[in-house]
């Protein structure tokens, strides 16, 4: 029958120890590489999204810049509105 216990030969065990260490390192590199890509992702995706938002907020704040410019005030005093007449009363002017 096939054990797989421990063997008592020195020399079985020396390599079976290094075939473990090197297991164990190329382990140890492969999943720095995997967390570097995965690291490198987000920081790439979090960049790219930083810039879109930032480019949104500077075309909003130019259209808002170019409307109060438009309007003859650049601190948002003036409110244009259109209005339409619905009804007129009559003044009374009994007073003259």
């Amino acid at each position: 029958m096939f054990n797989a216990g421990a063997s008592s030969n020195p020399l079985v065990q020396v390599v079976s120890f290094v075939f473990a260490g090197l297991a164990l390192i190329g382990a140890v590199l492969i999943g720095s590489v995997i967390l570097a890509f995965v690291l490198g992702f987000v920081v790439i995706f979090g960049i790219v999204f930083w810039l879109r938002i930032w480019w949104l907020r500077r075309k909003i704040l130019g259209a808002q810049r170019d409307a109060f410019e438009r309007h003859g005030s650049e601190d948002g005093t003036v409110i244009e509105v259109e209005y339409s007449v619905v009804d007129e009363r009559e003044t009374d002017n009994k007073h003259d």
